[in-house]
């Protein structure tokens, strides 16, 4: 790590411990005034894209800003989040930049996600981070956010809606035995490594859970997209602006854009590993990233012969999924 991620020692500690801290950082007169301006929104899906699938990519049963199709609504959220939320952060993480702002809507009855870790932006070495943020109280009743303690930074795959997750053989495991929630009041965040593993249940209160996410990179480093190549079997990296994630939408994270460019290309790291396995690297987690973080740590450490059954994925192999993947990761 070449620097601390967080301003506060005893927030950088526990970070580095658990993956996740949750923070008081803003008081009920400036949720009130962005919830006024969330209210006043008008997104193409109306925040139900059961009800409207404007997107045929998106068969989610909650809203996100960025699957949207309304690009002027996409900015104003950006406008927003940059304007009354992303500046409560300055004085908490180190030097860290705003790459986009979502709102997320789960109506009553829906709004289930997956289990999935965060779609990387740069490479792994380096610790990109969300901020989750709700604009309502928010408990397991209404789809709080539930994470792994310590589950971040100790495989080194690349999340993609492309790829089979490593733990998808032990999903159901996980849910029962191992995702905690989070209780978050108005005016708390959560702010976590994307690496970590998370999930959220579906509303089954009566309102709507609203909730603000961002997505923040260290500053002094470009973001990037992370494209699976099925010819080369490895991952092309496109560099984007800031403004990407609101001119496109979840296409462009499948096919790149015409006018995106590759930079580079990085071997796939990609290889299912058992739950036992998963289990001993929970417990080794902490000397992983103590090793990741001086620069000693290589990837490979993560597949040693302790778990003879790891395979890597072919590119063929997770191809053949993307379509049973995207369906299981919107539903």
């Amino acid at each position: 790590m070449d620097r601390n991620i967080f301003v506060s020692d005893t927030l950088q500690q526990q970070f580095v411990r658990d993956g996740f801290v949750k923070i008081a950082c803003a008081e009920p007169e400036l949720m009130a005034q962005v919830l006024q301006e969330f209210q006043a929104l008008t997104p193409a899906d109306g925040f139900d894209p059961d009800t409207n699938p404007v997107n045929p990519l998106n068969v989610s049963s909650y809203h996100c800003t960025f699957l949207d199709t309304d690009r002027t609504y996409k900015q104003h959220v950006q406008d927003i989040i940059a304007r009354y939320i992303f500046p409560r952060f300055d004085a908490v993480l180190n030097n860290y930049e705003m790459l986009v702002g979502n709102f997320y809507v789960k109506p009553p009855g829906k709004g289930r996600f997956q289990i999935h870790q965060n779609w990387p932006v740069l490479d792994h070495e380096h610790t990109t981070l969300t901020i989750w943020m709700p604009l309502q109280d928010t408990t397991a009743e209404n789809g709080t956010l539930h994470v792994i303690p310590g589950s971040h930074k100790v495989v080194p795959d690349i999340a993609s809606p492309l790829c089979r997750p490593f733990f998808a053989d032990f999903e159901d495991s996980l849910i029962q035995k191992h995702l905690l929630p989070i209780d978050v009041g108005v005016g708390e965040a959560v702010i976590f490594c994307d690496s970590l593993i998370h999930w959220s249940p579906q509303n089954n209160s009566t309102t709507s859970r609203v909730a603000i996410q961002i997505e923040t990179y260290p500053a002094g480093h470009t973001p990037s997209l992370y494209i699976l190549n099925s010819a080369t079997g490895q991952f092309d990296v496109y560099p984007t602006s800031k403004n990407f994630f609101v001119d496109h939408s979840i296409d462009a994270v499948l096919q790149p854009p015409p006018g995106l460019h590759t930079s580079r290309s990085t071997p796939n790291p990609n290889r299912e590993i058992t739950y036992k396995r998963f289990l001993e690297l929970l417990v080794k987690g902490p000397a992983i990233r103590e090793r990741l973080y001086n620069g000693e740590w290589k990837p490979e450490e993560t597949y040693i012969a302790s778990d003879a059954s790891s395979n890597q994925f072919t590119a063929g192999r997770i191809l053949r999924g993307v379509n049973r993947r995207l369906k299981k990761m919107f539903s």
